[in-house]
């Protein structure tokens, strides 16, 4: 039973979605067909870096049910990205990945498009590349991509091979702490590239009518930001685009990027039928972005007392392939180099690199978490050569309000010694006992939400309910419930009088997606906003 007070934000209550995903009534994209829909399935390369010979697609064309086979002369050369447009739709001339596609076929059921793959004759030059950033940063390297300039939309040049992308800044006199410092010490860590590890694979339907209106159905988590990417790469006004969604089955930051809506779309037009496309869980494996792989250099310079006085940073982040999906992943990561700790002199360098391996992109704060596992890795390092508890340590170097962050900001409004307080009493630290296997680990770390823009529209109806029309899409965060808690509470009515509604980028106003735990913080002031205006305007309209 909801209480029904106008303090509805601080109930814990059950899911309205909640309901369908566990009884197996939850829609989601893979559910979905068009009539007359074909199955699409992609040809990808079983080297990470060759020279495309010939493609020979006469027999797989000639297949029984078999629709359409293209390749990227089928194409219009084009590339695609976030920020930085540096991948084509299929392989031209070179394939710089296990997995990359290289040729995609329409056929009337998913077994004849298989089929039709094997019949695809391909000739291949391999090439040796690098599938190690340090390897691939040195002199004489192969550069994977010469082109890399016209890529970019500023006009910066790398000068070490095959760096995409390079961030530096830092605060004080570096030279001057390290000479200030007592004690120096330097570790070195590596992370490995992980999956997102979302339950349902990426999936996408298109449809393009005769007036060259396309209608998308996709799971990914940012519908406004697709339409956006995919108006650009077709070069077709925002409104000819509409992106439908629904339920997702997981996101953790992978489903935000364009994955395989460009060969539906070209595969709608060569047919002139809808076209869906589900990646298998093995193609996602291989062929979608994850976190980077890293590796990371921090080096502290020491008082006697266990006060850091220094600090020198450097972070390499594997892009892979392609760099698009993520081209910044260092301007988040490399912001945390620092930790949460007061270090009067610093410099962090953060480098994306190049290399014929899957091209990363989002997962779960890009960047972040690979250098916080460094950092609070090298801190506790540091806490066992002075002989100090890692708590101690971490006191008596934590941030204050007012100390100055690593882009030259003042820190303003933070918590970090009564963060770190309320853990060590909550874990019970100073009484832990030693226990067979149980261990007790503290970190500290700092993160801000994300921003973009968002829209919403409530609207009341005269039996007294409401409906949240917005943009916004929930995958398994509980973003719906809060949104409908915040209305709820703003009108001071019972939670179940309030409904969604969305479902369509036709239907609903913008919102940048979910994703960098934004939902609540951004969308969620907007649904307030809108139904403050909205009682506003009842409460005229009841005074007129």
């Amino acid at each position: 039973m909801i209480k029904l007070d106008t303090n509805s934000i601080g109930l814990s209550v059950s899911r309205e979605e909640a309901w369908g995903k566990v009884t197996g009534g939850a829609v989601y994209t893979s559910d979905l067909k068009l009539p007359g829909c074909l199955e699409a399935k992609i040809l990808r390369s079983p080297y990470p870096y060759a020279r495309i010979v010939k493609i020979d697609t006469r027999r797989a064309k000639e297949l029984p049910g078999v629709k359409a086979v293209i390749t990227a002369q089928d194409l219009p050369n084009q590339r695609y990205g976030n920020g930085l447009q540096d991948q084509p739709v299929l392989a031209r001339e070179l394939v710089r990945f296990v997995g990359e596609r290289v040729a995609a076929v329409a056929a009337d059921d998913v077994d004849t498009a298989l089929e039709a793959l094997g019949l695809i004759q391909v000739d291949y030059e391999e090439l040796s590349g690098s599938t190690d950033p340090l390897e691939a940063m040195k002199q004489g390297a192969t550069i994977l991509h010469p082109e890399l300039n016209t890529y970019r939309k500023d006009d910066r040049v790398m000068f070490i091979p095959n760096v995409v992308d390079y961030v530096t800044f830092g605060i004080g006199d570096l030279e001057a702490g390290f000479a200030q410092a007592e004690l120096i010490y330097e570790h070195t860590f590596r992370t490995q590239v992980v999956h997102s590890g979302y339950l349902e694979p990426h999936v996408c339907m298109v449809e393009v009518g005769s007036d060259k209106e396309v209608k998308v159905w996709s799971n990914n988590k940012a519908p406004f930001e697709l339409r956006g990417k995919l108006a650009k790469l077709f070069s077709l006004p925002v409104f000819k685009i509409e992106v439908i969604y629904g339920n997702i089955g997981g996101d953790f930051g992978g489903k935000g990027t364009i994955m395989d809506e460009p060969i539906c779309y070209y595969l709608a037009i060569a047919t002139r039928k809808p076209v869906r496309l589900t990646m298998t869980m093995e193609e996602e494996l291989f062929a979608a972005n994850p976190r980077h792989a890293t590796m990371i250099t921090v080096k502290s310079g020491m008082l006697k007392d266990g006060t850091i006085v220094a600090r020198h940073a450097k972070v390499i982040f594997d892009a892979g392939a392609y760099a698009g999906a993520n081209s910044h992943p260092i301007v988040g990561g490399i912001r945390r180099a620092l930790g949460a700790y007061r270090i009067p002199h610093t410099r962090i360098d953060g480098y994306a690199v190049y290399t014929n391996t899957v091209p990363a992109g989002h997962c779960r704060a890009p960047g972040d978490p690979q250098v916080y596992f460094a950092v609070e890795s090298h801190t506790d390092m540091l806490a066992h050569a002075f002989g100090l508890d890692p708590v101690e340590f971490r006191r008596r170097n934590v941030l204050h309000p007012g100390d100055i962050s690593p882009s030259d900001l003042k820190w303003e409004g933070i918590n970090a010694l009564q963060v770190l307080e309320l853990a060590v009493k909550k874990a019970n630290w100073d009484n832990r006992q030693k226990t067979a296997n149980v261990g007790y680990g503290i970190a500290l770390t700092e993160r801000s939400s994300g921003l973009g823009g968002s829209a919403a529209t409530v609207m009341l109806h005269a039996d007294g309910s409401a409906t949240v029309v917005s943009g916004f899409t929930d995958p398994g965060t509980g973003s719906s419930t809060v949104l409908r808690q915040i209305v709820a509470c703003e009108l001071e009515i019972p939670l179940a009088k309030v409904g969604i509604a969305g479902g369509s980028t036709a239907l609903v106003p913008y919102d940048n997606g979910s994703g960098s735990s934004r939902v609540t913080h951004v969308t969620g002031h907007a649904v307030r906003q809108a139904t403050q205006d909205a009682l506003s305007q009842a409460k005229q309209l009841a005074a007129a």
